[in-house]
């Protein structure tokens, strides 16, 4: 017996974190445009592109309003269910939770691209037939049915070539941040910094984690996040406590919801909390320093551990659950990451990747 149609399950899904018609071609690996580049022709906001050929994937391209040679670009994958426009919109950088980018007049915030000097790209997730609705990546715990490793790595490549950029980070959400992790562990020269939301990686790829190189790396978490089941089970309410738990487990409900798309065995997570200072080992050989509670060791909200001269940073939020969006008593996302309306989750990747560019 079906417990959850297809409406439910992206509702269910969505914060586990359109189609116009297709551009012609994809971008693939072109040689280096050299020295001489046009920027403002060659970086055109563009919505839904294709990606590459070889993919079924689309990304939304936007730039600041004057690029050049100094200009980054961060690309931002969404978690488990979600879409990419839905990400945009939660993260508050999009202003309408909408597929469509009106670009002229912009409903995004131009401004914060041009004040970081900084492009962003939206890459969709893709599903399996089986799971229409559950938008993924193949991070070992859920499987989209796509090669997402080959497909970012192309993606980095034709940013880093063609287009010219000198620094391409990834960040991603919930399966997003997971992924990340993937590509932190097994194809980190093709990015210069990496963030994960909520996003731990799993037991599989950390047991096999043996990255080309060491690249600047940040996880943010909620410390009330009911989906990795840090605090509380969703069937039951029980209160429990798995901060110290070397593994966690997703939670029960959205794992029945995804279906065939959740390939990983239980437990499915390394908990960050607790796999920190193995990273931290890895990078620079540094022992794990005492938390920086911010404002204060009283009022704290904000615990941070920084190590490797700031190239590996861990940021722990009181009282915040899993999701970068949805409104009060929605699923598992009634005290979000982000404070809605301000693009203050956002901030936290872009300040790290700023101070690693």
């Amino acid at each position: 017996m079906k417990v959850l149609n297809c409406l439910s399950l992206l509702l269910i899904l969505v914060y586990f974190q359109n189609c116009s018609e297709p551009s012609s071609g994809g971008i693939g690996d072109q040689p280096t445009s050299g020295n001489d580049t046009d920027y403002n022709k060659l970086r055109i906001n563009r919505a839904n592109s294709l990606i590459d050929p070889e993919f079924e994937h689309r990304a939304d391209f936007i730039y600041p309003t004057n690029p050049n040679s100094a200009t980054d670009v961060v690309v931002l994958i969404h978690g488990g269910g979600g879409e990419k426009h839905q990400f945009a919109n939660s993260l508050g950088f999009k202003n309408e939770n909408d597929p469509d980018y009106n670009f002229e007049t912009p409903n995004y915030r131009q401004e914060y691209l041009d004040s970081h000097n900084l492009a962003f790209v939206f890459v969709q997730g893709f599903n399996r037939e089986s799971q229409p609705q559950a938008y993924t990546w193949d991070n070992t715990i859920m499987v989209s049915g796509h090669d997402d490793k080959e497909l970012l790595k192309r993606l980095a490549s034709y940013l880093r070539n063609t287009e010219g950029f000198n620094k391409v980070f990834l960040m991603g959400h919930s399966m997003g941040g997971s992924m990340t992790n993937r590509m932190w562990c097994e194809a980190s020269a093709h990015f210069d910094g990496f963030g994960s939301s909520a996003g731990p990686m799993s037991p599989t790829v950390f047991d096999s984690c043996n990255p080309e190189t060491y690249k600047p790396y940040i996880h943010v978490t909620g410390l009330n996040d009911r989906i990795i089941q840090l605090v509380e089970q969703r069937i039951g309410g029980s209160t429990i406590n798995h901060h110290d738990d070397e593994f966690l487990e997703l939670d029960s409900v959205t794992r029945l919801a995804g279906g065939e798309a959740f390939v990983h065995p239980t437990p499915e997570f390394k908990n960050e909390l607790v796999s920190y200072p193995q990273r931290v080992d890895w990078v620079c050989g540094e022992t794990t320093n005492a938390p920086a509670r911010i404002p204060d060791s009283f009022s704290w909200h904000t615990e941070i551990y920084s190590q490797c001269g700031g190239k590996i940073k861990m940021m722990l939020l009181k009282d915040k659950d899993h999701c970068t969006g949805g409104e009060g008593g929605t699923y598992k996302c009634d005290i979000p990451l982000t404070t809605l309306g301000t693009t203050d989750h956002l901030d936290r990747f872009i300040e790290f990747f700023n101070e690693n560019r």
